[in-house]
């Protein structure tokens, strides 16, 4: 389903997108379709990446709270050695 939008620009910009559509065999239609397109994807895409960085990074916080509950366990076991020797 096609959709009509209005878009307000300089003519020099509308100019010069309208030149480079056409050299490079595009309309000046397809151009912003694409370029609209392109800026949805980038942003799922970017979503995504967050998604996966951001699970990456709690896996990586519990790992090293962990590691810490370890090293505090062992240091005051031999705190405690040292202690009642």
């Amino acid at each position: 389903m096609k959709s009509e939008i209005t878009v307000k620009m300089s003519r020099t910009i509308l100019d010069r997108a309208a030149r480079f559509a056409v050299s490079n065999g595009y309309s000046l239609e397809r151009l912003m379709e694409g370029y609209i397109r392109f800026l949805a994807e980038k942003d799922v895409r970017r979503q995504s990446e967050q998604d996966s960085l951001n699970a990456f990074l709690e896996a990586l916080h519990d790992e090293f709270e962990f590691s810490l509950d370890l090293n505090a366990k062992r240091d005051y076991r031999r705190y405690l050695i040292e202690k009642y020797k």
